[in-house]
């Protein structure tokens, strides 16, 4: 990766053969958006030439951080409880969810975590898997940059429905993207070791707060 700084103090990158404008700012932890601002030379932000300059702008508040988001249990599970942890440097979401019943409880034969593209109207989805410690927790790498997406639901699902959600939702999260997010709605994550610390207590005391 060829990124440098220049004599103004700003950052710069020499655009290598297979990048494109969302890879690159995924990869350097700044918004899509501020980095098409940063190069009004680009014409075509889907079609940029190795060799290229970018200037590079300092990583915007809500997009550069990793955030959590506090997940709700849907009716036919009101004792469950996730968290949502929001990676925006990466385009990536990783969920807990805890407190859910077996999935042929559901009528179901696994869970799936869903998120909707406001853009496209199509799902990304991963599975949720079981862990020793009882939380169920899955990993997806999203499509596009997590500001294109409005929510994110898991629920109970046959294992060959990756088109759209269809069975009962367990938990939900709506996702807004600026920066004025309140505690209530928006928790800084704490990462130990790369691990996320207690994530699912915390959303316990934040739910009773």
């Amino acid at each position: 990766m060829k990124h440098s700084s220049s004599h103004r103090g700003s950052s710069t990158y020499l655009v290598q053969p297979g990048d494109t404008l969302y890879l690159v700012a995924r990869r350097l932890g700044v918004a899509l958006s501020d980095l098409l601002s940063a190069n009004p030379q680009v014409e075509d932000p889907s079609a940029i030439t190795p060799g290229m300059n970018l200037e590079i702008p300092k990583a915007s508040g809500a997009t550069a951080a990793i955030r959590c988001l506090v997940m709700h249990p849907g009716t036919a599970t009101p004792r469950a409880e996730g968290v949502v942890i929001l990676d925006y440097r990466r385009g990536r979401i990783s969920v807990l969810a805890h407190d859910l019943p077996a999935p042929s409880h559901m009528s179901s034969e696994t869970y799936k975590v869903w998120m909707r593209s406001r853009t496209t109207g199509r799902y990304d989805v991963a599975l949720l898997y079981p862990t020793p410690a009882g939380v169920w927790a899955a990993g997806l790498q999203t499509r596009s940059p997590l500001e294109n997406y409005d929510g994110v639901l898991v629920t109970g699902e046959s294992a060959y429905n990756d088109e759209r959600p269809k069975g009962p939702i367990v938990v939900s999260a709506a996702m807004r993207h600026d920066a004025g997010h309140t505690a209530a709605q928006f928790l800084s994550c704490v990462f130990l070791g790369g691990q996320a610390f207690d994530l699912l207590s915390l959303a316990r005391i934040q739910r009773r707060g």
